[in-house]
């Protein structure tokens, strides 16, 4: 969903398993309540969507400006790739420590950055134009695609299955 999302889970665990807002209520009488959040909506929120966006626009723009006699760029697509990475991480760590006060739990957001990390990897190497994309070719980036996509899925249902349990 976002960045800001998945920080919101963070701060939401602290206190105890993440929650959403039920339903609107139906009458003005009725208050606005929340529930558990379930492991869709964490699978969800662990997919930084304003980062791969974003990073998705550069390496497209990227291809964009390459002429067929001139190099793929590669140099400059894995450096991209990485500096998303390491965007993700402060991002969720900066937003974590500004949502939460000084009797916080825990320190740094491992599980929710490793989430966002993890979803986002997948997507940067799989993805047309990524850089790992433009490096093979054939089969090779179709056995490739068929296991960065599974290996990224199921290590993200695992950690899901973290972020809907409060932080320890």
């Amino acid at each position: 969903m976002s960045l800001s999302r998945l920080s919101a889970v963070a701060v939401q665990r602290e206190k105890g398993p993440p929650q959403r807002a039920k339903k609107k209520p139906k009458t003005a009488a009725e208050t606005q309540s929340t529930e558990k959040q379930g492991y869709v909506d964490l699978l969800v929120a662990a997919i930084p969507t304003e980062p791969l966006a974003l990073y998705t626009f550069v390496v497209g723009g990227i291809v964009a400006t390459i002429d067929s006699g001139e190099g793929k760029r590669l140099a400059l697509r894995w450096a991209i790739y990485g500096v998303t990475i390491v965007f993700i991480a402060l991002w969720l760590a900066l937003a974590y420590r500004r949502r939460t006060d000084a009797g916080r739990k825990r320190t740094f957001p491992f599980v929710e950055i490793v989430a966002a990390i993890v979803a986002f990897a997948a997507w940067g190497l799989v993805m047309p134009e990524s850089p790992l994309n433009a490096e093979l070719s054939g089969d090779d980036r179709v056995v490739a695609t068929v296991l960065i996509t599974g290996a990224g899925a199921a290590v993200l249902s695992l950690i899901t299955g973290k972020l809907n349990k409060p932080a320890s």
